[in-house]
Formats: structure tokens, sequence, C-alpha cells
């Protein structure tokens, strides 16, 4: 691949994406190619699979399942980044949100992380398979996240090309 993994755990990196959002939020100006609405300042990681090497986000890298699926495996790595973003962002622009899906290797509820306030979520789901089982891990995740952050949930991202996508 030619990706080039962040370094979720990079004190610059949380510095620019929160300066990047205040900006925004102080001038209306947008740096990149950003989701943004009059209150909230979307991230989200790159759609690939590309994770940093260094020792903080290995450490914080969940295992692989039991047959090397990736569920969750970011998880921990990608919402403490949110969580110091959506903290910088709330010190100079109070009520002003950061917004992130739960998606991928990251869509699992963060147990254990005391997440900011301003942070409001997009789980996204391959909603076709939820309808074959209304227990499966996406729809148990998505209960967690709606549990958790009452009024908080964005949006909610659907892909109802799964399972077909990988079948054809």
């Amino acid at each position: 691949h030619n990706s080039i993994a962040l370094c979720y755990s990079s004190t610059g990196l949380i510095e620019q994406v929160a300066q990047d959002a205040i900006t925004f939020f102080k001038t209306g100006k947008r740096q990149h190619r950003d989701v943004v609405g009059p209150d909230y300042y979307h991230i989200m990681p790159q759609d690939v699979f590309c994770d940093c090497e260094c020792e903080a986000c290995a450490a914080a890298r969940g295992p692989r399942g039991p047959h090397g699926e990736i569920d969750w495996l970011n998880t921990t790595s990608v919402w403490k980044f949110t969580d110091a973003v959506a903290r910088r962002v709330a010190q100079e622009c109070p009520g002003k949100f950061i917004s992130q899906c739960a998606y991928y290797d990251y869509a699992g509820f963060p147990e254990g992380l005391d997440l900011a306030t301003n942070i409001l979520c997009g789980p996204a789901l391959g909603i076709r398979t939820a309808w074959v089982n209304p227990d499966c891990h996406e729809i148990t995740e998505y209960r967690k996240w709606v549990a958790a952050f009452p009024g908080r949930m964005g949006t909610i991202w659907v892909y109802p090309c799964f399972p077909n996508e990988g079948a054809e």
C-alpha cells in the first residue's frame, strides 16, 4: 500500500487537527476538504488498513480476533486521539463539537475511556447484515454507543452493500 500511517498518539498531530477545527470555528475558514457544520468539525482516520507502529500506538492497539479479524483493533488509539482533539477544542470554542465515526477497526465502544462531552459519534453499520442477525457485534456495539452518548449520536452511516460486495 502507498498510505502513510498517522500517529494518533502524536501531540503534534493532535494539536494540528485541533487547531484546524479551532480556526474553522473562529473564522469559518476550512483548511482542507473538511467536513463541517456550524457547530461541528468532523475528523476521521484514513479508510485503509495502515497502522502507526510507534510504541504508544502499538500498545493501544487491541488484539486481533481468534480468526485474525480486525474488529475494534484501533478503538483505543482513535478514540483517545478524538478525545484529546475535542478537549483542546473545548478550551477555545465552548459549545462546538468534534464529530467522529465509529467505523471499521475503531467501531467498538471505547470501554474505560471518559470521552469529552463535545464529541458527536456517527456509527457505521453494515445494515443488511443486522436484519439477518439483530444481535450481531455491530448492533451490540451500536447499542453501547447509544446508551453512553444520549443526544450525541450525530449521524449513522449505513453500508447496504455488505455482505454482497465481499461475495461479488
